[in-house]
This record gives C-alpha cells, structure tokens and sequence, in this order.
C-alpha cells in the first residue's frame, strides 16, 4: 500500500525511504532529493512529521548496514 506524503510532486513514502537509503540525512535533503513539500506546503506539518519518523527508523538502519558491510 503506498503512502503519499506530497500529492503535488507524487512523492511517496517508499521514494522517502530510497532518498534517505541513498544518503539523505535531514528533512531539507530530502526534500531537494524528492520534491517533498516544494509547491503548495499544505503537506508541509504532516510530511516533515512523517518524513522525520522516517529518517530516524532509516538512518538508523542504513548506519547498521553500512557499518557491517565496513568491518
């Protein structure tokens, strides 16, 4: 089931998930990298919400992996 954080620029959940995967480490990365909250802002306060919720369970996640793959 995919999520829409951003109607204007169609960004998804799932892309926020890829950009953060990718390197984004702040809402404003993500935000270039996507599109997110770029046009009208009316998704602006839920989306950042989300879209921090995200960065934390991602982040996180990417750092484990990265370390792993390092040692």
């Amino acid at each position: 089931k995919r999520m829409y954080l951003c109607i204007c620029n169609a960004v998804s959940e799932e892309r926020v998930i890829e950009a953060i995967e990718s390197g984004c480490g702040s809402f404003n990365e993500v935000s270039k990298a996507t599109g997110l909250c770029a046009e009208c802002g009316q998704c602006a306060f839920k989306a950042r919400k989300e879209c921090e919720r995200l960065l934390c369970k991602y982040r996180k996640h990417s750092k484990k992996s990265s370390s792993v793959s390092a040692a």
